[in-house]
């Protein structure tokens, strides 16, 4: 029994200050991983911002659009990530929520935890993630800069067209 603690206390004694230094460093990202993360927050936020500013204007109605705006993120958008619909892959990839989780930085992509074959698939996120082929950079582009400047049309031209 001896013999197995000291090889225990010696074993840690040599892990331990790995494991330290690995988990401060896992911790604290590098700065142009930090520029990412803010950078791609900002969008995130800007498209629910204009989006939800579009379709209030539309609706007339703030309960509705937020209540249609936490179903989008929170349903509807996970459910089409997830599963490949044959004839309708290219009515998935119109989701904005798609397009930008494939633009989702790295460090924002943690496992699922682990199995007995290490860390599950990655959670929604990170490139690749999801169960639907990878849409080519244009297209997220072009989707997320179409859901930007459609709801940025609608909303204006329903304030235009609105009676006093």
């Amino acid at each position: 029994m001896a013999q197995i603690d000291s090889a225990i206390d010696q074993n840690i004694a040599t892990l331990y200050p790995d494991y330290v230094s690995n988990e401060v460093g896992g911790s604290n990202p590098a700065a142009n991983e930090m520029a990412k993360i803010g950078l791609w927050l900002t969008l995130e936020v800007g498209i629910g911002f204009l989006v939800g500013l579009g379709l209030g204007s539309l609706t007339g109605q703030r309960t509705l659009t937020t209540i249609t705006l936490i179903g989008l993120e929170i349903i509807v958008t996970p459910i089409l990530a997830n599963h490949v619909i044959p004839y309708f892959l290219d009515g998935q990839r119109l989701v904005v929520g798609l397009a930008m989780d494939q633009l989702r930085p790295a460090a924002l992509a943690p496992g699922t935890g682990g199995g007995p074959g290490g860390p599950g698939r990655v959670l929604f996120g990170g490139r690749g993630a999801l169960g639907i082929p990878p849409m080519p950079t244009w297209a997220m582009i072009s989707v997320i800069v179409g859901w930007i400047v459609g709801w940025s049309v609608i909303g204006a031209w329903r304030m235009i067209t609105r009676d006093a």
